[in-house]
C-alpha cells in the first residue's frame, strides 16, 4: 500500500472512532457550558450580544486554548503530549465547525 493510501485509511478509521466518541460526549454534556463561556467572554470584552453558535465557537476556542496550554506544559516538563490532549484539541475544533455547519445541537 502507498503512503497516501496508508494515511487515507488511517484518517478515515480514526475519524469514525472519533465521531462515535464525540457524539457520545455531545449527548452527555451538550454545549450549554460552551455557549455560556462564550457569552461571558463577550460581556467581558464589551462586545455586542452573540448568537448561540458564535458564543459556542468562543467557548470552544477557550477550551482549545486550554488544551494547547496543557500540551505546552508537557513539552516544557520534557513529557510527551498525551493522546487525549491531541484528541480533545481536535474535537473542540470540529465542534466549532459542526456548529457553524448546523449539525451540532447548540444549547442556547
Amino acid at each position: 500500500m502507498s503512503a497516501q493510501a496508508d494515511l487515507r485509511l488511517w484518517w478515515v478509521e480514526t475519524a469514525k472512532e472519533e465521531a462515535e466518541l464525540t457524539v457520545a460526549k455531545m449527548e452527555e454534556y451538550g454545549s450549554g457550558d460552551l455557549v455560556a463561556l462564550g457569552q461571558s467572554m463577550r460581556r467581558m470584552a464589551g462586545r455586542r450580544p452573540l448568537d448561540a453558535v458564535a458564543a459556542m465557537e468562543l467557548g470552544c476556542l477557550m477550551y482549545l486554548l486550554g488544551k494547547v496550554e496543557r500540551a505546552i506544559e508537557s513539552v516544557a516538563a520534557d513529557r510527551p503530549i498525551k493522546d487525549d490532549t491531541w484528541f480533545d484539541a481536535q474535537v473542540y475544533a470540529k465542534m466549532a465547525r459542526a456548529a457553524r455547519a448546523g449539525v451540532w445541537k447548540v444549547n442556547p
